[in-house]
């Protein structure tokens, strides 16, 4: 595997195989399970509700892809990794605004997370936004995610392995500079 280029996210991988072959793969990333990379079934459909958006990935989340020649005995799939299932929070942002904090970010879809405490929604994009005024020398903010009953039994199938991976607490360390 190789990377096309230093300013781009894309990856290359070169095998050879007969036409008509259907491959099964998953991608993932430190050489572990545990941070399996959770991607778009349906690539031809962006409106659909891929369990990868809810951080479920197990056995028979496989992709599959059927060989045959594009041209001159080629073929390129490209895959979009939605979310890593090590990570059902992302902090994209944290900003301070007067005594005000807002972190920003995505979560898995139909998420429950909680930020100090208090319930955050996320949106159909998957987004989320939290503001708070820190209390004196609050120097931590604790996050909790977690797939919704809803989820966990709809899609996880209460699967408890697959639950564990997307129920995780944090510790966001805030270090406020006062002007």
């Amino acid at each position: 595997m190789s990377r096309n280029g230093a300013v781009t996210p894309d990856w290359q991988f070169t095998v050879e195989v007969q036409e008509g072959e259907t491959i099964t793969y998953k991608y993932v990333k430190g050489g572990s399970w545990d941070q399996e990379g959770l991607a778009d079934h349906t690539r031809e459909d962006d409106n659909d509700d891929d369990v990868s958006y809810y951080g479920y990935g197990t056995i028979g989340t496989d992709l599959k892809v059927t060989v045959h020649n594009e041209r001159n005995n080629t073929m390129i799939v490209q895959d979009r990794i939605l979310r890593w299932i090590d990570m059902p929070v992302v902090i994209e942002e944290v900003q301070k605004q007067g005594s005000q904090v807002t972190i920003k970010g995505n979560a898995i879809k139909n998420g429950v997370l909680t930020i100090n405490g208090e319930r955050v929604p996320i949106d159909g994009r998957m987004a989320f936004s939290y503001t708070f005024a820190p209390a004196n020398h609050q120097k931590e903010v604790s996050i909790h995610i977690e797939p919704s009953s809803e989820s966990k039994t709809a899609i996880f199938n209460n699967d408890g392995g697959a639950i564990a991976k997307n129920t995780k607490d944090y510790v966001l360390t805030v270090v406020l500079i006062n002007h």
